[in-house]
């Protein structure tokens, strides 16, 4: 297995900001689920989910809307 470098896998963001998990997997393996029981799964789920309920917020705050 072939790690991802840092610089690939962190957008070097504030931590307020970016939520940065190591995981042991390569590229092809970090986008794939063995299914939705994989913890890695429930952990991607649950930021999206985050993501998205924070999302109008994040845009109204910034852009004054």
């Amino acid at each position: 297995m072939t790690a991802v470098d840092i610089d690939s896998a962190l957008l070097d963001l504030p931590d307020s900001i970016e939520v940065k998990i190591p995981v042991d997997a390569d590229h092809s393996q970090i986008v794939k689920f063995d299914n939705r029981n994989a913890d890695s799964y429930k952990t991607a789920l649950m930021y999206l989910k985050q993501f998205e309920r924070d999302a109008g917020r994040v845009v109204s705050t910034r852009f004054g809307m």
